[in-house]
């Protein structure tokens, strides 16, 4: 279990104060208005204010058919959530000398290549993996059902085994942006090269742990399964929780307080990591979605999409201010996106992020079960 010092018990304690009234009860209004009309699940939300957490709550069900609500402690697949932590752990490895932003990411492959085609490889670099701008596919990736083969990161980059998506391009390298799940396995994979150590456990001991994130992780144990909440889909029936090869781009499971915690750590980097927040190509950094406001300031942000699950990062890095979404159901994302809005216009930012309708949701439902059919047929 993880402690908690008299002192963090007095500053949440005093953030809370500083957040009661009526701003905090039309958030929680917001909160509760927005999951009884798109009827989610469950949900966890996380306020950071001047750099402290200031609210913290869990709403709905981790299990609807047993009745478990979910509490703040309840562990989320936070799917893409997992870029802004692995980019993280890349600038960790920056720092201390063992790879450079610029470098090519061909130096650092052994046991895979890059693939051959019409784009030179030997142009991309580490930076365009972490920006989007590698020209890498795949764009996502849906997961391995329970029961079925999960590939080996090598058989995952290389397509071999049924339902995974390997490598290939798509774009030419550095010439714009295209979202890359693709370029963050190949980013799994230098990682684990370049330290020598499974990237699981180098993230989880060199990253997670070191930050407290004590709920955090990108394999399952035993110990942590029965806290990891039910997924539900768009229809409201239950699924099953998928695996994934690909965990840099997709696998990272966490809780909302380890998050809040990964903020605070994000308003607190040195200036060699203040770089993830200066944009590289159409509103993306390294790691985060980035967007700058009329009035100057910076907005970053980071949404997760995996069946069954969605979940977002948002924050305004100079103000120490941030918002933290988990929801256990495909009706999380218009969820996230008006909380997140509704957050926005509170900060005075003149800014929004668009709001998928309800109906586009059985689109994408639809179109990810007939690949995961296809796929896994």
């Amino acid at each position: 279990m993880k402690k908690i010092s008299i002192l963090t018990i007095v500053i949440l304690f005093l953030g809370i104060i500083s957040f009661s009234g009526s701003a905090r009860e039309n958030f929680e209004e917001k909160i509760s208005e927005l999951l009884e009309e798109y009827r989610v699940p469950g949900a966890a939300v996380a306020l950071i204010e001047n750099g402290e957490i200031v609210f913290i709550k869990s709403f709905g069900y981790r299990d609807k058919e047993k009745g478990i609500k979910m509490t703040r402690s309840s562990i989320f697949q936070t799917a893409s959530l997992s870029k802004p932590l692995v980019a993280f752990g890349v600038l960790e490895l920056v720092e201390r000398g063992k790879l450079a932003l610029d470098d090519p990411a061909e130096k650092f492959l052994t046991r895979w290549k890059l693939p051959e085609g019409d784009h030179n490889s030997g142009e991309i670099t580490i930076r365009m993996l972490l920006s989007h701008t590698s020209g890498l596919g795949p764009g996502g990736y849906l997961g391995y059902p329970p029961g079925k083969e999960v590939p080996t990161l090598v058989e995952a980059l290389q397509g071999e085994i049924a339902g995974s998506r390997g490598i290939e391009f798509v774009k030419k390298p550095g010439a714009e942006f295209f979202y890359s799940g693709g370029g963050y396995t190949v980013l799994q994979l230098i990682i684990e090269e370049v330290t020598g150590r499974d990237f699981s456990e180098f993230m989880e001991n060199e990253v997670l742990l070191s930050l407290g994130m004590e709920d955090s992780f990108f394999s399952v144990s035993s110990d942590k399964k029965d806290n990891i909440a039910v997924p539900y889909s768009v229809y409201g029936g239950k699924l099953p929780v998928y695996n994934f090869a690909e965990k840099a781009a997709a696998g990272l499971y966490s809780t909302v307080e380890d998050l809040a915690i990964f903020i605070q750590h994000c308003f607190e980097m040195s200036s060699a990591r203040e770089i993830m927040f200066e944009p590289v190509e159409d509103g993306y950094g390294l790691g985060w979605q980035i967007e700058k406001l009329e009035d100057g300031r910076i907005f970053a942000g980071h949404g997760g999409s995996n069946r069954g699950w969605k979940s977002n990062l948002a924050m305004i890095p100079t103000d120490k201010v941030g918002l933290i979404v988990l929801t256990n159901g495909d009706r999380g994302m218009p969820f996230y996106r008006e909380l997140t809005n509704f957050w926005l216009a509170a900060q005075n930012t003149g800014y929004t992020i668009d709001t998928p309708g309800r109906y586009l949701l059985y689109l994408i439902d639809l179109y990810q079960r007939f690949n995961l059919w296809f796929s896994h047929r």
